[in-house]
């Protein structure tokens, strides 16, 4: 239901009555209020943990075109912790200053509250935090500004920690001699023991680093009009026309202190027990920058208590994108509030046939998922009556179940050409399974090990082997496979003959949201009309076709200058 802002003004006990029902009979009841005089236009950021594969809210951000004068642009504050784990984050109160940097007292509250929330048993000391970001190094400023890295170091030595951002800073300055930084990222490092303070991976089986991407924007391409999610480090870099208020900080790394790393800086070589430092941090800003996968079993590993008890397929497990849960009524009974569009990177990720070589867009397995009248069904739905509706839905379900399978059997490459050879194998199946953070988001390397079997390989197998150097100290870190991948995302590169014709112009989009919140009733009998639900075995052939064959805009996407729009709408 949608409610103009100008009723709640003059009636406020509307707000009361809309969500009365939902308060008594625990129904998943919702409205959108416009609040403007419909000369705003806002941008959905979707602000994901990839770490925890958590939505963790949904925002509306205004967005200013190019034209539009800079003094009547509202403007947003963030606080950069609050906003990082604003959910968890209660007690941390917010600072309305837009170039507010964290103090040590306020990392210090964000490190202890997650410290409470995980069961951990020590509690961080001001004193045993060490604060570094490229303000404080005049040495590097001028030479690192395209990568700011703002680094805390808990429980470490002033030398140590100096010595963790000397090496960030040559990373930095390594990646924008191959990659064309138009804004600058701005990366929140955090370097700390996962075993002693996070009371995780005590083991001899360690996780070096983890990271995410601080939010997600969905961009359209005008010569294909579904929507993907972009990671901000790119969407910054996007020839876009107009802006919006990014949050502070693009990507959070944090880095494992347990490790024993091997630094460009130390004058010994790599020893057999030492973990390359800049190969490590490399690879996760690679994630960061777009080279990562939506898609998982989202059920499975979200809702398992849910899903175990529902679920009447778990002998035959299947592919989702994120999804965004929410709770309704007085019980908080959990409820799916949207499911996501794709990453960027699932655009360009196909499954290839061992035999004919034909290639297939995964997103094609996806597209009855996002087309059907099921989804406007499961939006805002019980979680445990969408389960069914998916797993009953025949043609849906074959479709991501189809997914998994080929998943299984190796088949998901990444390819940008339809007429391509050049294609990269994508690592789906990791130890007999399908790892949910892990599979479709590396490249296949050595079978056994998921680890690269010499430089050709690259950065991005899934584990980084001990006492193996990849790179060259001080030198280019990207190849070939790297490049490739993050040029087709859209960014640009610094040599002329690896950059592809990548001067696109992008724009906001203003049909997303109304396909993925406020779908109207126009849409809908469109969507019935054309919807056609073929055999089993004509279903099965339609996903060996070329993707724009079941594209209801099939436009030739060769030689064309594409445009690229922000997902966003209009409030009247």
């Amino acid at each position: 239901m949608k409610y103009n802002c100008r009723l709640y003004k003059k009636w406020p006990f509307i707000s009361l009555m809309v969500v009365l029902p939902s308060i008594i009979f625990a129904l998943p009841i919702t409205s959108n209020v416009d609040c403007d005089d419909g000369s705003k236009k806002m941008v959905q950021r979707y602000n994901i943990d990839v770490i925890n594969h958590r939505v963790k809210s949904v925002e509306y951000v205004e967005f200013q075109s190019k034209n539009e004068n800079e003094n009547n642009k509202y403007k947003y504050s963030y606080s950069i912790i609050s906003q990082i784990e604003k959910e968890n984050d209660e007690n941390y109160e917010n600072d309305n200053n837009d170039n507010h940097q964290p103090t040590i007292e306020e990392y210090l509250n964000y490190i202890n509250i997650k410290t409470k929330e995980e069961n951990k048993t020590s509690t961080i000391r001001s004193e045993d935090i060490i604060e570094l970001s490229n303000e404080d190094n005049t040495r590097v400023k001028k030479d690192v500004n395209l990568f700011n890295f703002h680094l805390f170091c808990i429980e470490s030595t002033k030398e140590n920690c100096e010595k963790i951002h000397d090496n960030l800073n040559d990373i930095g300055i390594s990646l924008s001699k191959q990659i064309i930084i138009e804004e600058p990222i701005n990366i929140l490092v955090k370097s700390i023991s996962f075993c002693n303070k996070l009371g995780k991976d005590c083991g001899s089986i360690k996780n070096f680093a983890t990271s995410t991407p601080t939010a997600f924007y969905s961009i359209i391409d005008t010569t294909n009009d579904t929507p993907y999610l972009y990671p901000q480090a790119l969407v910054k870099q996007l020839d876009l026309n107009g802006s919006i208020e990014f949050l502070k900080y693009d990507m959070i790394i944090t880095i494992n202190s347990d490790i024993n790393y091997w630094f460009w800086s130390d004058k010994n070589e790599i020893g057999s027990e030492q973990i390359d430092f800049q190969h490590t941090v490399t690879h996760k800003m690679l994630h960061g920058l777009g080279i990562i996968s939506g898609l998982s079993q989202s059920f499975k590993k979200d809702q398992s208590s849910i899903f175990n008890v529902i679920s009447h397929h778990k002998d035959h497990p299947y592919l989702l994108p994120y999804i965004y849960y929410g709770v309704v009524g007085n019980f908080d009974s959990p409820i799916i509030k949207d499911i996501l569009p794709l990453f960027v990177f699932d655009k360009y990720l196909k499954i290839i046939d061992p035999y004919t070589k034909n290639k297939t867009p995964v997103s094609n397995y996806m597209s009855l998922l996002y087309e059907s009248k099921l989804l406007n069904d499961i939006k805002n739905n019980y979680i445990s009556l969408s389960i069914k509706k998916i797993e009953d839905n025949y043609e849906i379900f074959e479709g991501l179940n189809y997914l998994f399978n080929y998943a299984e059997n190796s088949q998901w490459i990444f390819d940008n050409k339809e007429n391509n050879d050049k294609y990269i194998p994508i690592e789906t199946w990791i130890f007999n399974d399908w790892i949910n953070g892990l599979s479709g988001s590396h490249i296949q390397c050595n079978n056994y090990f998921h680890t690269a079997r010499n430089k050709d390989d690259g950065l991005m197998c899934t584990f980084i082997e001990e006492g193996v150097q990849l790179i060259d100290k001080y030198s280019k870190l990207l190849g070939d496979k790297e490049l490739m991948m993050l040029s087709t995302l859209g960014w640009k590169l610094v040599t002329e003959d690896q950059k592809p014709n990548n001067e696109n112009e992008y724009l906001f989009d203003e049909d997303e949201i109304m396909t993925h919140e406020d779908k109207t009733d126009e849409i809908e009998e469109e969507l019935e009309d054309e919807m056609v639900y073929e055999s089993n075995k004509e279903y099965k052939k339609r996903y060996m076709l070329p993707a724009s064959h079941y594209s209801k805009n099939k436009n030739k996407t060769t030689n064309i200058k594409k445009k690229y729009k922000f997902s966003s709408r209009y409030e009247n």
